[in-house]
């Protein structure tokens, strides 16, 4: 009977300590859900207020994404290939970047009416779950085994809580958590770590492969930052022997491959995609390698109080407590932790401290290339490697000495020296003061404790009681200055304007295209703003000098009366003055529609070019491209250039707020000597009658606008890279005034090109007369296939108004047809004389291969999963 009670006593302590495990994990959850409805609530953000939670690629680019994803799932459509976004978009390729996360399912409950709520919801949702993700790791870490025996539980809980809420309330998370698809990944860090962790133990290799391949298919992008922290925290496992450190890498290649295969059918056609994004706007080739990040704005970011920087190359969002950087100094006076794990340690801190400070280490850790505007996007590892020191540290607390307190106590000032020294941001001065109150207070308890002049007990709670109050601090601090002004609800939907849009009528494969929002391109057939942009888009974009920004973006204006006949859009709707060349204005501003252009001409989904149009390369200048594509395409050598260059002399350039130097003919370098109103201003009066176009670019975000007589033509409300703008018709003696401004901050360099052209108005009759009388006839689309027939004169080459992609391929009169690139990213169909029938039809490139290596990947999983069962049922 006793042992009987003695075992129910014992199931009865083991369900009771379960239970308050479990509410830990969810009291920290609700915690920071508080945390972030409180502070909404005080920042009036939606749904508690009119301005809005989201920020920056939250509001511009993944609701927009989703929205598309959500109106894609419930519509029916039995294609892949949305036809009518993008100028053709690839649904799966753009879902495997931004809509794989599991927590998906919400924006699905809430519908495509309620994205911005979903996306608010999903955002605090998987920012909460960071901090029981922490605690799982501080509770289950093997750094557990260097605690004091003198540390008592009640003391070692406190520290896994703190630090779970550290890493929860960290600067990187608070500044980056508009990266909604990235917070998957960090959820699973803290269980990738314990699951490396017991791989290195040589355990645990199925929880390891599923983990990573979740991790993969999640976001196979961040995923890549995952692999960094996995081979990182590899290195710094407790390696006896080099005969044990190869058997483990051996281990985890093995394993990581067969995640790798798990998730084939993303990472392959993924992979491919992003192998064939355009290098348009890329800053790669540009970039010093040898740049270094300011010191003093490193050591900055570990202050509380501070602003948020997400725009430059060597962003610092690196808090997550003051005490941490006095903990980790104090780690190494540690007798109990071996020298060599010490080391290791040191050497991997180091490692990430230069690569986010020094262009080229940047470059590498970043996958080898530029990041657009967020830096340091692997900073969480750094983050998470402080707070596991930390805690090693925490753990130890008691077996600190007076004289280690002072030395780490004296290299925070110095540190703190260094930052006035340093530093050329402008800081909060509260941040400061904030500082230096923490870390006074924090010495003072430590000295007060180590005087035995309070309890440990005492110490205890008034450390976690002061960092908990400062994480919370800090977050409000940071949160306060995010979000926007407005409700992005208006911007998702553009209700104001939708019914004016949806009123713009169109024929059958016609096109329209809505520009209202700082970036958002929703309401559009042919604007772009994806990670996963078909490259081949961008290049045809930017050879013929339509709008782009970089290799992510593109939306259709800055067209010519020649590509105003290659893409079939009708009608553009936009607030901008002058958007579009090939196109009249046929209703002004009247609070509904903005500017409503309508094309000039159209020619249809597709027309007959000439056969030496293959012999164009499209990578001259765009009015050079233009001129060549206008010839080569209708076969006439002897025809007139379409665009004539004019002369700009150095006395028409003038520049205000910029150091620049001549490069070369319209080519100037520059350095940005303020943060605002940088400009380039080009003075030209006309000497004749003439329609005026201006081809420019900017390494740097531009704006452009310009005036003839004091009346101002073009208005640019959207940044973008490079354009060929439509300045319009003027007459001798007008005077023609040209404004580009930068997007470049003081001390930012950068490079801008300008020219000035007048169109030839009898090359763009003629080159329209040869379109019109070669134009392919519609016939409708069927899922991921467009269908037309086309009477050809002779043999040519069918231009498609579809830009290029590999997975395309044609059927002619019932034969399979290559079809081909024209220039840098447009696509044609070879086609004899006579009459013919086409049928396009497009699949994601490499996807069923992807499909099969996942296939192959399961069944090895579920093959040693069989084999190990087999064999412990045998023992």
């Amino acid at each position: 009977m006793n042992v009987k009670d003695d075992y129910n006593d014992a199931q009865t302590t083991q369900k009771n300590r379960r239970y308050m495990h479990g509410m830990m994990y969810l009291l920290l959850f609700l915690f920071c859900l508080g945390f972030y409805i409180v502070n909404m609530i005080i920042n009036g953000q939606y749904p508690f207020g009119s301005r809005s939670f989201l920020y920056q690629d939250a509001y511009d680019q993944y609701t927009g994404m989703l929205q598309i994803f959500l109106e894609w799932l419930h519509s029916g459509n039995k294609g892949t290939f949305l036809w009518d976004h993008g100028l053709g978009m690839d649904m799966l390729l753009n879902m495997f970047y931004y809509c794989m996360s599991p927590f998906n399912i919400i924006a699905v409950i809430c519908g495509s009416g309620h994205v911005e709520l979903a996306m608010v919801i999903m955002i605090v949702v998987k920012a909460s779950l960071l901090a029981p993700s922490g605690l799982y790791f501080f509770r289950r870490t093997e750094l557990k085994r260097y605690a004091d025996e003198e540390t008592g539980r009640g003391w070692q809980t406190a520290v896994e809580i703190v630090l779970s809420l550290s890493y929860a309330l960290c600067g990187f998370v608070l500044v980056y958590e508009h990266n909604v698809i990235w917070l998957d990944g960090l959820i699973l860090v803290p269980f990738l770590a314990i699951a490396v962790e017991r791989m290195a133990a040589g355990k645990g290799k199925i929880a390891y492969t599923v983990l990573l391949a979740v991790g993969f298919i999640v976001n196979f992008y961040f995923a890549f930052y995952l692999c960094l922290f996995i081979v990182l925290y590899f290195l710094l496992q407790d390696w006896k022997t080099l005969r044990e450190f190869g058997r483990g890498i051996l281990r985890f290649l093995i394993w990581s491959v067969v995640a790798g295969l798990i998730a084939g059918a993303v990472l392959v056609p993924a992979f491919y995609a992003v192998l064939h994004l355009s290098g348009a706007g890329s800053m790669d080739d540009k970039l010093p390698w040898y740049q270094l990040g300011n010191i003093g704005n490193f050591i900055n970011s570990f202050y509380p109080l501070n602003k948020v920087t997400t725009g430059n190359l060597f962003n610092h969002n690196n808090y997550c407590g003051t005490l941490i950087v006095l903990l980790v100094i104090l780690v190494f006076f540690m007798k109990k932790i071996e020298w060599n794990r010490k080391l290791r340690y040191l050497t991997v801190l180091i490692f990430l401290a230069l690569a986010m400070n020094q262009a080229g280490l940047n470059y590498v850790l970043h996958g080898f290339v530029v990041t657009h505007g967020m830096g340091n996007r692997f900073a969480f590892i750094w983050t998470f490697l402080l707070l596991s020191v930390a805690y090693v540290c925490l753990l130890n607390i008691r077996k600190i000495r007076m004289w280690q307190a002072g030395v780490a106590f004296g290299s925070c000032l110095v540190l703190f020296l260094l930052e006035l020294f340093f530093n050329r941001e402008e800081t909060n001065p509260n941040s400061y003061v904030a500082v230096l109150l923490f870390i006074v207070a924090y010495f003072g308890l430590f000295v007060f404790a180590l005087r035995k002049s309070i309890k440990w007990k005492t110490f205890y709670i008034w450390v976690v009681s002061l960092w908990i109050i400062e994480l919370v601090l800090n977050g409000s601090y940071v949160l306060s200055a995010k979000g926007n002004n407005r409700s992005l609800t208006d911007d998702i939907k553009q209700t104001s304007r939708e019914t004016a849009y949806a009123e713009c009528d169109l024929e059958a494969g016609e096109r329209k295209t809505a520009l209202y929002s700082y970036d958002y391109l929703q309401l559009s057939n042919t604007n772009c703003y994806s990670s996963m942009a078909n490259g081949s888009a961008i290049d045809s974009f930017a050879s013929l000098g339509l709008s782009h920004y970089q290799n992510i973006e593109y939306t259709y204006r800055r067209t010519t009366p020649v590509t105003a006949l290659m893409y079939n859009v009708r009608y553009i709707m936009t607030n901008e003055l002058g958007a579009a060349g090939g196109y009249h204005m046929v209703a002004a501003p009247d609070g509904t529609y903005g500017y409503l252009y309508e094309a000039d001409a159209l020619a249809g989904m597709g027309f007959l070019l000439d056969e030496d149009i293959l012999n164009w390369s499209g990578e001259k200048s765009a009015a050079e491209n233009q001129n060549e594509l206008v010839m080569l395409g209708m076969g006439q050598p002897e025809l007139s250039d379409l665009f004539e260059k004019k002369t700009l002399t150095d006395d028409m350039i003038s520049f205000t707020g910029l150091d620049a130097a001549k490069q070369g003919d319209g080519v100037y370098a520059y350095t940005a000597q303020a943060d605002i109103a940088t400009s380039m201003i080009v003075s030209y009066k006309a000497e004749q009658a003439e329609d005026l176009y201006v081809e420019c670019s900017d390494t740097r975000l531009q704006g452009v606008d310009v005036y003839v007589n004091d009346q101002q033509v073009v208005s640019s409300v959207y940044p973008e890279s490079a354009g060929m703008i439509h300045i319009g018709n003027v007459n001798a003696g007008d005077e023609v005034k040209l404004r580009f401004a930068t997007a470049a901050v003081r001390n930012e360099s950068g490079i801008k090109t300008v020219a000035l052209y007048a169109i030839n108005e009898e090359t763009v009759q003629a080159f329209k007369e040869y379109v019109l009388k070669n134009i392919m006839e519609f016939d409708g689309y069927d899922g991921n296939c467009l269908n037309g027939h086309i009477t050809a004169d002779k043999a040519g080459i069918l231009y498609l108004a579809v830009p290029y992609n590999e997975g395309f391929m044609a059927v002619v009169d019932g034969k399979k047809v290559a079809p081909v690139k024209i220039g840098t990213g447009m696509m044609g169909v070879p086609v004899e004389a006579g009459e013919h029938v086409i049928t396009l039809t497009y699949h994601t490139p490499y996807l069923m291969a992807g499909i099969c290596l996942s296939v192959i990947g399961i069944l090895i999983l579920a093959g040693y999963l069989i084999i190990r069962r087999k064999k412990s049922s045998d023992k």
